[in-house]
C-alpha cells in the first residue's frame, strides 16, 4: 500500500516547477503501518498524534504544510446500532458519548484544521534527500568475497530462490559498506520550466518501455528547447543587472584547472596498487576468453561475453525498484560477471 502510494503521488508532484509545489494530504487508517518511506520521498510530516483507537495511533493525516494545520479529534463516525458485532467491543472509541451506545466505528475521527493566522506559512527553498555514503570501493571489495559456490548450489534446482540470495547478497553489502544518508539539495535548475519536465518524464519512460527510437527522437528536441531556455533565461537575468550578475558570468567563463597527466606517476600508481591489493591473490585464467579457437561452437545465450558488454553499458543512474545503482553495477561488473 505505502508502494502504491509513492506511485500515485509521483505524476501530480512532478509535474509542477520547484517553486509551485501542489499541496498533499495523506490520510486514513495505517494499522500502525511504517510510513517513513512516504514521508522521506514527499517530505510529509504527520499532523495528528492523539489516540484514535484505544491508546494507538492508527488513523493518521499526513501533509507536506503540517505547520499550517493543527488535529482535532472527535467521536466516531455514524450513529448508533445495535448490531451484535458491535456490542462487545472493549475499545471505548467505540462507543457514543451522547447516549454511551455502541456506533457504527471503533475508530476516533481524526481533524486537521488551518487557522488563519498559519496560511502564510510557505516550504523551504532546500530539500532533503536520500543518498548513499561511504566509498563505492569497500562494496566492490565485499562483492568480490562473496562465496558464489553457496549462492550457485541450487541455481538448477531453484533458480528463483538462489537469484534472491543472489540480489540480497549484493543489497547487504551496499548497506553495510554505503548507508543511506539524509542530506540537503536545492530543488530543479531556476531555467527548468514545466514542459520540459513532462518532455523529459516522456523521455524517461519511453526508455523504460524499451521503444528507444521514439526516446532518440524525442532527446533531441528536448537538447534544443534546454538550449533555448537557457539562453533566454540567462539573457533576461543579465541585461537586468542583477546583484551577483558578473560574479556568475566570470564562473562559467573561468577556464577549467586541470593538469595535463604524468605518465609515469601513474605507472608508479598501477605498480602500488598491484603489490598492495594483488598480493597473495591467485589471478583467474583468461586464456580461454582470449583464444578464439577456445570458444565452445554453440555460444549460449548468457556467457562473460555478452553479459560483461551489457554490464559496461550501464549509466551512472539511479537506483530501480531492487535498490542497486547502476554505478554499483558499473564498477562491480568483473565480479558480477
Amino acid at each position: 500500500s505505502i508502494s502504491q502510494l509513492c506511485h500515485a503521488l509521483e505524476e501530480p508532484v512532478t509535474k509542477c516547477s520547484s517553486n509551485n509545489k501542489p499541496l498533499i494530504f495523506v490520510a486514513g487508517d495505517f494499522n500502525g503501518a511504517d510510513v517513513r518511506p512516504l514521508c522521506t520521498k514527499f517530505y510529509l510530516r504527520q499532523i495528528n498524534h492523539e489516540p484514535t483507537r484505544a491508546a494507538k495511533c492508527l488513523d493518521i493525516i499526513l501533509s507536506n504544510a503540517p505547520d499550517c494545520y493543527i488535529s482535532e479529534t472527535r467521536n466516531p463516525l455514524g450513529p448508533p446500532t445495535s448490531s451484535p458485532q458491535y456490542l462487545n467491543l472493549a475499545d471505548e472509541a467505540s462507543t457514543n458519548s451522547e447516549n454511551n451506545e455502541p456506533s457504527c466505528s471503533d475508530h476516533r475521527i481524526a481533524l486537521a484544521v488551518a487557522p488563519k493566522h498559519l496560511y502564510s506559512a510557505t516550504r523551504p527553498s532546500e530539500r532533503k534527500i536520500l543518498v548513499r555514503s561511504g566509498q563505492l570501493g569497500d562494496t566492490v571489495a565485499a562483492i568480490r568475497q562473496l562465496d558464489t559456490n553457496a549462492l550457485l548450489a541450487d541455481i538448477e534446482t531453484d533458480p528463483h530462490s538462489s537469484i534472491n540470495r543472489f540480489m540480497q547478497a549484493i543489497r547487504n553489502a551496499q548497506d553495510l559498506h554505503q548507508p543511506l544518508r539524509i542530506v540537503k539539495t536545492k530543488g530543479d535548475q531556476e531555467w527548468m520550466n514545466v514542459e520540459i519536465k513532462q518532455l523529459i518524464r516522456e523521455r524517461q519512460r519511453l526508455h523504460s518501455a524499451g521503444e528507444h527510437n521514439l526516446r532518440d527522437q524525442l532527446a533531441l528536441p528536448i537538447v534544443g528547447l534546454i538550449a533555448t531556455r537557457k539562453a533566454t533565461f540567462y539573457h533576461e537575468k543579465y541585461t537586468r543587472s542583477k546583484a551577483g550578475m558578473w560574479e556568475h558570468a566570470n564562473k562559467l567563463c573561468k577556464p577549467p584547472t586541470t593538469l595535463p597527466p604524468d605518465p609515469e606517476y601513474g605507472e608508479r600508481l598501477n605498480e602500488q596498487f598491484s603489490d598492495t591489493v594483488w598480493q597473495g591473490v591467485t589471478q583467474a585464467n583468461i586464456s580461454r576468453f582470449i583464444r578464439r579457437d577456445a570458444l565452445p561452437p554453440v555460444v549460449p545465450v548468457f556467457n562473460f561475453t555478452n553479459v560483461g558488454e551489457q554490464l559496461r553499458n550501464v549509466k551512472s543512474t539511479s537506483a530501480g525498484p531492487d535498490g542497486i545503482s547502476g554505478k554499483l553495477l558499473y564498477s562491480a561488473r568483473l565480479e558480477l560477471v
